[in-house]
């Protein structure tokens, strides 16, 4: 989400005459776009800030113009008093609705100027449409979160759950289909709780999906980040094929594997319900795979805790995870909880935990090599003598361009390759 609104606030300021550019050097305004999510990358931006403070020294000598320093985004709302104490060389302070503030500061920056009231989804009546888009275009639906899981510090940080209007979100798809854009992946910290009234109907995600399905120009379709109580029988039923653009795939947040667990972290559902939704979308699916997310060390989490999350990761196989350490944030209830478990156990359980993802991860990646599998090119790798690419299943595909049986590689477009290696995080291969 934060590479979404990055993207708007760039279109916005080049309405103004502002160029963007990857040259730290040559910048007259530094912008951190940031996120709170966890506390190492709350401090990761005032590590960055430390940095930015002697560029902007230097600029100022260099070119004798006003050099800024602004902070947007989630650590704005959830730092706002504490950003100008610890780095009283930052000029402005933008919460994650409020970056077409901007201007504001910009018209007469003559004190700090900082917005973090969090008002509403107004920025998108502002904000203006994009000039150029990756072949996989972001979209951000909706935003906040009403699930209060006590670990989590959204409802702050971006707010309540807000839906933006369904006929703005359609717009903004074909506006960047019509850009080139061959992928649609929606966004939201609620992403599958959308929900928008008009015309006497609730628009749902599951509205969205089958709107974009009707475009031949998209290849693909996904969302990032569902909530398994958000997962409807409506949405469920997109994955029984007859939605070419719809992967057989889907990142599923768990959280833990322990019903004591998951309710002192206010998830809302239990173990139980969680494999029920599995096996719904399997029974829709049968080749569907899950992603997932996973926190260890929550506070009171004993070790036969753990090990139901263990087991349940095993049950499921999860071909990839992002696996946590509890990370204890302000503004959330999870603070007033006793964090009684000492970090030595903490990283073991996450060694554990990694491992076992690790061993699955590896294993399907294994199972790929020298079989032929769809993939859609996003970009250049950073190896210039492959392209990124992504299975089905999100995996990463690094395709060799002196191999493959074409001249050249296009961007946003699916190829059949033939795996010829694989690695616990990659696959390798050729178009044939």
């Amino acid at each position: 989400m934060n590479v979404y609104d990055s993207s708007r606030l760039v279109a916005l300021l080049e309405t103004e005459g502002w160029k963007e550019t990857d040259d730290l050097q040559s910048a007259s305004m530094y912008i951190l776009n940031t996120c709170s999510i966890r506390e190492k990358a709350s401090e990761k931006v005032f590590s960055f800030l430390g940095r930015l403070q002697k560029e902007k020294e230097r600029a100022k000598k260099r070119l004798k113009t006003p050099i800024f320093i602004g902070v947007v985004g989630c650590v704005a709302k959830d730092q706002s008093d504490n950003i100008f104490k610890r780095a009283p060389y930052v000029d402005f302070v933008l919460d994650s609705q409020s970056y077409h503030k901007i201007f504001d500061f910009l018209k007469g920056p003559t004190e700090k100027f900082i917005k973090t009231n969090l008002p509403s989804l107004e920025k998108f009546d502002v904000l203006p449409k994009i000039k150029k888009t990756p072949a996989s275009a972001q979209i951000t639906i909706q935003e906040g979160c009403d699930h209060n899981c006590t670990y989590c510090v959204v409802p702050f940080t971006r707010g309540r759950e807000i839906s933006r209007p369904f006929t703005d979100i359609i717009n903004e798809i074909n506006h960047v289909v019509s850009l080139g854009a061959k992928e649609i992946v929606l966004l939201g910290q609620n992403v599958n709780g959308y929900q928008f009234k008009a015309d006497n109907k609730i628009y749902r995600i599951y509205d969205i999906i089958k709107n974009i399905a009707k475009n031949p120009k998209v290849s693909r379709v996904r969302y990032v980040s569902a909530h398994p109580l958000e997962m409807t029988d409506d949405l469920i039923s997109l994955y029984d094929g007859s939605i070419k653009c719809m992967l057989p795939h889907l990142h599923l947040p768990l959280q833990a594997g322990s019903n004591r667990t998951l309710k002192r972290m206010n998830r809302g559902y239990t173990k139980e319900d969680y494999f029920k939704i599995v096996e719904k979308l399997k029974i829709v699916s049968p080749d569907i795979k899950f992603s997932t997310d996973l926190i260890v060390g929550f506070p009171g989490e004993s070790e036969e805790e753990f090990l139901e999350t263990l087991e349940m990761v095993k049950q499921i196989n999860f071909i990839t995870s992002f696996s946590f350490i509890y990370s204890a944030r302000d503004h959330t209830p999870a603070l007033k909880l006793a964090d009684d478990i000492d970090y030595s156990t903490k990283l073991d359980r996450l060694n554990r935990l990694q491992s076992a993802l690790t061993k699955i991860q590896t294993n399907f990646n294994l199972g790929q090599k020298n079989t032929k599998i769809t993939v859609f090119i996003e970009d250049d790798a950073i190896d210039k003598n492959f392209m990124l690419g992504r299975s089905i299943y999100m995996q990463t595909v690094l395709i060799s361009k002196t191999d493959s049986l074409v001249d050249t590689i296009i961007i946003g477009k699916i190829y059949i390759v033939e795996i010829t290696r694989s690695t616990p995080n990659n696959l390798y291969g050729k178009i044939i």
